[in-house]
C-alpha cells in the first residue's frame, strides 16, 4: 500500500463524492510533481485511487481472488 495519502479538506469531500457519482465522471486526477493520484470512485468511507507512477505486471482477471485496489479512508463523513 502506498504511503499515507493526504486527503482534501472536509469541505470538499461531499463535492468529490458527488462528482465521482456522476455517470459522466471518469475520475479525478491531481497531485504535484512526481506525486499524483487518479481517484476513480469511493466505497463507504474510502476513496479508491490509482497511482499512475506504479506499473505492475499484467494479471488476468480470472486469477483474482479478491479486489485489492488501494483505498484510503475519508475523514469527516457526513
Amino acid at each position: 500500500m502506498p504511503a499515507l495519502v493526504e486527503m482534501p479538506a472536509d469541505v470538499y469531500i461531499n463535492h468529490i463524492r458527488q462528482m465521482l457519482s456522476l455517470n459522466t465522471c471518469l475520475g479525478i486526477l491531481g497531485g504535484k510533481p512526481d506525486h499524483s493520484l487518479y481517484f476513480i470512485g469511493y466505497y463507504g468511507r474510502h476513496v479508491i485511487y490509482l497511482d499512475p507512477h506504479v506499473a505492475h505486471e499484467y494479471v488476468p482477471i480470472s486469477s483474482w481472488d479478491d479486489m485489492s485496489t488501494p483505498a484510503v479512508p475519508v475523514e469527516g463523513e457526513k
